[in-house]
């Protein structure tokens, strides 16, 4: 009995490692994605940053709206329902949260990329904008 009590522990922590591993993959390929999306600019899409105003004109990627994820249902990104949209926001919990609510608002196209502070790509900061204003 006890063996077999130890073979499943060690194929449901196999488990769990390879869903973890999974979803880092996962994560990774949706940033680069994105990524590619920005540079490329050929795809009709919108960026939707969930977070609180303040932390979005701190930085934020480049071309991404702002949409807390409290006022997202009030306040759609785009008329076009099948139009790409990806969310980030503070953490995938919370990108997640915000893509399904525009999920359930009609959006066929949702995805959530999840934490901003997970972001290697451009950003777009207040600092930037400002010298942008100043030349």
């Amino acid at each position: 009995m006890y063996i077999l009590m130890e073979i499943v522990s060690v194929s449901v922590a196999a488990a769990a490692a390879a869903v973890l591993i999974a979803s880092i993959r996962r994560r990774k390929r949706l940033n680069l994605e994105v990524y590619n999306i920005i540079n490329q600019n050929q795809y009709e899409y919108v960026i939707v940053d969930s977070r609180n105003q303040n932390d979005y004109l701190k930085a934020h990627i480049p071309g991404a709206v702002n949409i807390p994820e409290k006022q997202i249902k009030n306040n759609l990104p785009t008329e076009n329902m099948f139009e790409k949209i990806y969310v980030y926001g503070y953490s995938y919990l919370s990108s997640g949260r915000a893509a399904d609510e525009l999920s359930r608002c009609g959006y066929f196209n949702v995805v959530s990329f999840g934490s901003f502070k997970k972001w290697k790509g451009p950003v777009e900061s207040r600092a930037e904008r400002e010298n942008k204003a100043e030349q």
